[in-house]
C-alpha cells in the first residue's frame, strides 16, 4: 500500500515511523510483511484499519517546496534576531594541522588567518545594529570569535561594557571560545565578573593534543593550556563551573579515542561540560582525514555501553562523558517519536536549513555578515549583507530553500523531518550545489536510521529486556 513511512526491526519486534505523524509505531510481523510488500492483507486488515483510523499510514507529501517563513523574513529579522557572533580578529597565535583557516598550509577553502582585527568602530556598530534587530527578545547572545579571541582582548572588554549600557534591562549571555594560551589573571577576573561562558579548546591527552595543535614556531601547547584550565578552575565559584566553563576537542579520528574517553575521566572536573567531534576535512582543499572505521566502531561501542547503563539495564560501566552527550540528544529523540506531531505542511523543506540571520548572525573583521562563523567567507552565496548594505534577503531566502536544488528527492525523503544538511555543506565556489547536496543524503538518512533504533531500543528497554545483574 501507499503511505509515507520507513519500516524498522529489531529481534523481537516489528515498527514504522511515520513521516506525517513523526511518530514510531509498534506493529505485528504480519502487518510489517504486508507494509513491506511481502505478504497479504488478510492476516493484518483490522490492524491496518484501526491505524488508518488513527490516523497513521497516510501518504500525504509537501505539495510546495518552500520554507513557511520565506515571505515572513523581512518581519522575523527586523526584531527578532536571538545572537551576535563578533569576529574580533582573524589572527593567531597557533596553526592547527586541521584548522581550515591556518595560513601556513594555504589549504584552506574558506579564509586564511590574516593580521585583520575588527575595529572598535565595526564592534560599535555591529552591537548597535543587533540591538535594533533583537527588540523583540527577552534575552541575547553576543559571542567572540577569531582567529584567536584573546589577541583583542580589549577590543572584547570595550564590546561587553558597550552591550551593558545598550541592552541594559535584557538578559544577556556572553560567550568565547579560545585556546586560551594568551589568557591571563585581568581577562580571567574580567570574564567572571561579567559571566562570560569560556570555552577551553583541547583536543585530549598531551601526546594528542601537541601532535595537532601547535603554536606558530611548532612548539606544542597542552602544558599552557592545562595550567591556564587549571588556573580558571581554581577561582571560578563552583556553582558557576555547568553554566560559564567547558572544554571542546576536535578529535582526529587516527586518534584512539580511549585515550581521549580515559582523559577527560582522568583530567577534567567532572562539573565542566565536555564536547567533541571529529575534524571537518571538507573545510580543506587536501583531505588530512585518515580512515574512521577504527575511531567509529569504538565509539559506537562506546555509546553502546552508555545507553545500556542509562537505561539500568547493565551496572557498572564506567562513564564516557563524550559518548554521554550522544545519548542524552538520543533520549531527546526519543521523546519526540514517543509524542506524534501534526501531517506535513502543503508547504515545508526538509529541516537541515536554518532561517540565516535569526539563530545567529556572525559579523566579520570587514563589517560582513554570515549565517553562523562555520560558513565559507569567501563564497558570495554565504554573504547575507553587511552593515555598510544591510541585510541581504534574496540570499538568506536562497539559503533557507537549498531544498530547491534537489525538489524530487526531499518530497520523497522519508528522513526529511530530522534532515541534518545545511546549506554551508553544498556551497561550490560561489553556487549551491545540487550534486554535493544529494551526496549528504545518504548520511542524513543512516543518521535518523540510527537513531530511531536507539529509540526502539529505549522502548522495548522497559519490557523486553532485563537487567543483566537480574539475570
Amino acid at each position: 500500500m501507499d503511505a509515507f513511512i520507513k519500516l524498522l526491526k529489531s529481534p523481537k519486534n516489528y515498527y514504522f515511523f511515520d513521516v506525517n505523524k513523526n511518530t514510531l509505531v509498534n506493529i505485528s510481523k504480519e502487518c510489517y510483511d504486508y507494509l513491506g510488500e511481502n505478504g497479504g492483507i488478510e492476516q493484518c486488515q483490522d490492524e491496518i484499519e484501526k491505524l488508518k483510523m488513527q490516523g497513521f499510514l497516510s501518504n500525504n507529501h509537501v505539495k510546495e517546496l518552500k520554507h513557511p517563513l520565506t515571505d515572513k523574513v523581512e518581519e522575523i529579522l527586523d526584531s527578532g534576531m536571538e545572537a551576535l557572533v563578533l569576529q574580533v580578529t582573524q589572527a593567531c597565535n597557533l596553526c592547527c594541522s586541521y584548522c581550515p583557516f591556518a595560513n601556513s598550509t594555504d589549504d584552506s577553502k574558506f579564509r586564511s588567518h590574516t593580521s585583520k582585527h575588527m575595529s572598535w568602530e565595526t564592534a560599535k556598530r555591529a552591537i548597535d545594529f543587533f540591538a535594533e534587530h533583537s527588540k523583540r527578545m527577552d534575552k541575547v547572545v553576543i559571542s567572540f570569535y577569531g582567529g584567536e579571541p584573546l589577541i583583542s582582548f580589549p577590543l572584547i572588554k570595550k564590546a561587553v561594557e558597550y552591550t551593558e549600557e545598550v541592552f541594559d534591562g535584557k538578559e544577556i549571555d556572553y560567550s568565547i571560545t579560545t585556546n586560551a594560551t594568551l589568557l591571563n589573571e585581568e581577562m580571567i577576573r574580567f570574564f567572571i565578573d561579567h559571566a562570560v561562558s569560556v570555552t577551553f579548546s583541547m583536543d585530549g591527552p598531551k601526546e594528542i593534543h601537541d601532535k595537532n595543535r601547535k603554536r606558530i614556531d611548532g612548539s606544542p601547547t597542552y602544558d599552557t593550556v592545562m595550567q591556564r584550565l587549571r588556573d580558571y578552575s581554581s577561582v571560578i565559584p563552583k556553582s558557576l563551573f555547568d553554566q560559564y566553563i567547558s572544554v571542546n576537542m576536535v578529535i582526529d579520528p587516527s586518534d584512539d579515542f580511549r585515550d581521549i574517553d580515559e582523559w577527560v575521566n582522568r583530567e577534567l572536573n567532572e562539573r565542566i561540560l565536555v564536547s567533541g567531534d571529529v575534524f571537518e576535512d571538507d573545510d580543506l582543499e587536501n583531505k588530512k582525514r585518515t580512515d574512521v572505521e577504527k575511531y567509529n566502531e569504538y565509539f559506537q561501542y562506546r555509546m553502546a555501553l552508555e545507553l545500556l547503563s542509562y537505561l539500568e539495564i547493565i551496572d557498572g560501566i564506567s562513564k564516557s562523558r563524550l559518548a554521554d552527550n550522544y545519548v542524552k540528544q538520543f533520549v531527546i529523540k526519543h521523546a519526540e517519536f514517543k509524542a506524534g506531531d501534526e501531517d506535513l505542511p502543503i508547504q515545508g523543506v526538509p529541516a537541515g536549513t536554518c532561517i540565516s540571520g535569526r539563530k545567529k548572525i556572525f559579523v566579520s573583521v570587514d563589517g560582513e555578515f554570515f549565517p553562523c562563523e562555520k560558513v565559507n567567507e569567501r563564497s558570495a552565496v554565504m554573504k547575507i549583507g553587511s552593515l555598510d548594505e544591510g541585510l541581504d534577503f534574496n540570499n538568506i531566502k536562497a539559503q533557507m530553500n537549498i531544498a530547491q536544488l534537489t525538489p524530487e528527492e526531499c518530497i520523497n525523503c522519508w528522513a526529511q523531518r530530522y534532515c541534518n544538511i545545511c546549506q554551508k555543506y553544498v556551497v561550490d565556489g560561489d553556487h549551491f550545489s545540487a550534486e554535493k547536496k544529494l551526496a549528504l543524503c545518504d548520511g542524513a538518512r543512516d543518521m535518523l536510521e540510527q537513531m530511531l533504533k536507539i529509540s526502539i531500543l529505549i522502548k522495548e528497554s522497559c519490557t523486553v529486556y532485563k537487567r543483566v545483574t537480574d539475570v
